[in-house]
């Protein structure tokens, strides 16, 4: 039955090469290109050796099928053989690199060209010239992959050197403020021992500060980045630390909830990094009106996320300038901040595969919304 429906199909059409024997001997033998002839509506009408050769069909299992069986599912869905079909006889030609179904079911990348023509009777073909381009693609898509992956290990040398600059602010703010209170006049000398003794412990934390940046910095020149399991409430006790002066110069209610996503797969300095500027900014943007009050809280969320939100009650941010705040120098309030700390936390969530929201209305507050990958 098969047989007959080909050969019907083979005295209905005739090839537009059937004019040349020259032309009809190349179609009929070439191997290193692939050729297929087919109807206006795309039913296979012939195909040649290296077609065969390269996608393993014989002639006969393809002769007045539709070509969009070649197509892998996700392209049949988005009508991309009806698509092609559809540019070739608008405007004569088509060209497309996209899969192609081989008869064992696996698929290769090809280049292709569709041409719209006709023979001495009239009748009308599209003739799909096939080029495998897989070795080309995965080379493409390696090469790809490097680059990212070049990319990714840029920024987060760039990272590492923005925070070594930035993140020993605190620990030298804060022994600076402890030192000031000290010279202060006619102190009692117990107190002065308890400021010595704080003294003492921001110099030990800044300290580890510096070494913990050394060996950071040895792990940079490995081209690796670090993961640990960490615990958000560890972290944020940390920061707090670092942040003691400001705090206490600046009242401020510090609220934690990470009941619903306790801990991260994440690297420790950057994690640390984006507490502490969030946290730091809420403190320094304070509104003069007001106690100061900061929300940290996380949680689990759809997509393959953690959320880490920090809220706060202060002077809030313009919509025209929400952009602003995640520009390197930019400075919204003046003579506050050094314009790089959240340009920094930007780098950091979008370089984990992360991503970060602002809400905020002018003195009512903000809130920021990190989104970090949970693996």
């Amino acid at each position: 039955m098969g047989n007959r429906k080909n050969m019907a199909l083979k005295e209905k059409y005739l090839s537009p090469f059937d004019s040349s024997l020259f032309i009809k001997m190349m179609f009929e033998n070439a191997e290193a290109t692939s050729i297929l002839i087919m109807d206006p509506n795309g039913i296979i009408l012939d195909s040649n050796k290296g077609f065969q050769k390269t996608f393993g069909y014989s002639r006969e299992s393809l002769l007045g099928k539709n070509f969009s069986m070649l197509f892998i599912k996700e392209d049949r869905m988005k009508n991309l053989p009806e698509r092609e079909l559809k540019k070739v006889m608008d405007t004569g030609s088509a060209n497309d690199d996209n899969y192609l179904l081989q008869e064992d079911g696996s698929h290769i990348w090809v280049h292709g060209e569709s041409i719209y023509a006709k023979n001495e009777k009239g009748q009308e073909f599209v003739v799909k010239v096939i080029q495998e381009i897989n070795k080309e693609k995965q080379l493409e898509q390696e090469l790809k992959k490097k680059n990212e992956e070049q990319e990714r290990i840029i920024n987060d040398r760039d990272i590492f050197i923005y925070t070594a600059s930035h993140d020993l602010q605190s620990p030298i703010n804060n022994i600076e403020g402890l030192v000031n209170a000290l010279k202060e006049k006619n102190r009692d000398p117990a107190e002065s021992n308890i400021l010595l003794a704080m003294i003492e412990k921001s110099i030990n934390r800044f300290r580890n500060k510096i070494n913990e940046l050394s060996e950071i910095g040895k792990e940079q020149e490995k081209l690796t980045i670090g993961t640990e399991k960490l615990h958000f409430k560890d972290m944020l006790k940390e920061v707090l630390l670092d942040l003691e002066e400001e705090i206490k110069n600046s009242p401020t209610e510090i609220i934690s909830d990470f009941s619903k996503a306790t801990t991260i797969d994440f690297s420790k300095k950057n994690l640390k990094s984006i507490l502490q500027n969030l946290v730091s900014n809420s403190v320094k943007f304070k509104s003069p009106d007001r106690k100061a009050k900061v929300i940290v809280e996380t949680e689990r969320i759809k997509g393959g996320y953690i959320l880490l939100k920090v809220q706060d009650n202060g002077l809030g941010i313009k919509e025209e300038d929400k952009d602003k705040v995640f520009r390197m120098y930019e400075q919204l309030h003046h003579k506050k901040g050094t314009g790089v700390g959240m340009a920094i936390v930007r780098r950091i969530v979008y370089n984990a595969g992360g991503k970060i929201e602002l809400e905020s209305q002018i003195e009512e507050g903000s809130t920021f919304k990190i989104y970090l990958p949970a693996k």
